[in-house]
Parts: structure tokens; sequence; C-alpha cells
């Protein structure tokens, strides 16, 4: 009998890898909007009640599986991305994760609308929250180098010099980056947290106009348009590319 509950276990374990992969080559090609209970069960060899044993919430749990998959392959990527770069080597730890994201990006744009575009507020759990947005698992892979160069005394701007309104938004957008990456007892000043915004919404933007096309009648490479930005953001913080930085193109 526990020889027979381990194979129905193992069955079941690949039927739910196999619903997973399906469920994201269909928003891959066909974006969100096309993942439904009907396709997925069409595509495995199962009719849709027989799909809800395994995913009770149909289509919502679907979709989260997809932005869980998702998520955790484009960390995956930023995060050796960094591991690549010279130990101690700042600027090429910021540069080769955001080079990396970008082209990640680029190549899974249905993926990306998904996870930081106008298909995340479909992203539910089975209870109909939002998942947790992608920026705050992203940031605590940049998190680190920032807290070494305010180590090192880079320059960043005092609270006075910040709007009081904008401080106060930048409290919780720190109190969560730290959290993510296990740093809640780390004094960075706000002042930083100010220079990871400025940086993140540079390559946001550029992002979704890479992404999105909204720049296609004017810019076919978008790349060199995102080595020209992430040059001026690096120089924003006192820093060069480094030479040594180690690009997968």
């Amino acid at each position: 009998m526990p020889t027979d509950l381990s194979r129905r276990e193992r069955l079941r374990d690949d039927m739910m890898r196999e619903v997973r992969r399906v469920a994201r080559r269909l928003v891959a090609e066909h974006g969100a909007s096309g993942l439904t209970v009907v396709a997925v069960g069409k595509a495995v060899g199962v009719t849709p009640p027989a799909l809800y044993r395994y995913f009770e919430h149909g289509r919502a749990e679907l979709l989260g599986a997809v932005y869980r998959d998702s998520m955790d392959e484009l960390i995956d990527t930023i995060t050796a991305a960094v591991d690549r770069q010279p130990p101690g080597d700042v600027a090429a730890r910021l540069h080769a994760p955001a080079d990396a994201l970008f082209r990640w990006c680029r190549a899974h744009p249905c993926e990306f609308d998904l996870l930081m575009g106008s298909a995340y507020e479909q992203a539910v759990s089975a209870d109909g929250q939002l998942l947790e947005h992608v920026t705050q698992t992203i940031g605590p892979v940049f998190l680190p180098m920032f807290i070494e160069l305010w180590e090192q005394g880079f320059d960043y701007p005092a609270n006075e010099d910040l709007p009081p309104e904008l401080l106060a938004q930048l409290r919780p957008y720190l109190r969560s980056m730290l959290a993510g990456a296990g740093m809640s007892d780390v004094p960075l000043p706000l002042g930083v947290a100010y220079w990871m915004v400025t940086g993140w919404r540079q390559v946001y933007g550029l992002l979704c106009m890479a992404v999105y096309d909204h720049i296609g009648f004017a810019f076919a490479d978008h790349q060199v348009l995102f080595d020209d930005t992430f040059r001026g953001v690096l120089r924003m913080m006192g820093l060069e590319v480094s030479p040594d930085v180690v690009l997968e193109r």
C-alpha cells in the first residue's frame, strides 16, 4: 500500500509539473489572456473538471503558478549574473544583473507583462490577494551592493534635501528591501534608498519602452539605449562601467 501511494504521489507531481509547464507556455505565446483551464486541459490530455483536482482554484491558481515560476527564473538569472562578477567590484555587480534583467524581460515579453506590466493585477492568490510584486524580490538582489557603497562612504542625499512626502514613502520601501534581503538590522539611510528608486525608475521606464516597443519607430537597438542609460545610473552614484564586468551577450 505505501508503494502504491508513493507511486500516485509521483504521478501527481509529474502532472503538476506538466500543467505548470504548459501554463507557462500558453502565457509566453498568448499572454495572460491566453491561459484558460480548457486550453491547459486540452494540452495535457485531461478534462477541465479533472484539472481542478490538481489546481482547485482553476485559472487564478494556474496564473499564480506561472507568476511564481517566471519570477523564480528571473531572480535566478539576475542572481547568477551577480555571482559571475569579481568580488568587490560594485559597479560590475550592479551593472551585470541590471543587464541580465533587461535581456530576460525583452526575451520574455508576456512574462514581463505578468510580472511588471498590465497583467500583474491578475496574479492573485487563492483568497484573491495580489501576490508579492516582483520588485520586492528584485530589489534585495541589488541591495547588498548599495550597502557596500554606503559603507565605502559614497555620496547620497541627506533627508533634508528630499521632499518630506517622498521620505514618507521611502521608509516602507526601504523596510521592504531590507526585510527581503534578511538585513532588517542594517541602518541604511533613506538617501541610499532614494538612489535605489532613482536607478530602478530609469531601468523600469526603459524596460517598458523596449518590451512594448513604444520607441521602435526610432530605436531598432534597445540594448544600446540600455547601455547608455545604465552608464548614466552608475555615474549618478559616482561610478563608471567596470572594465571587468562580465555580461552574457
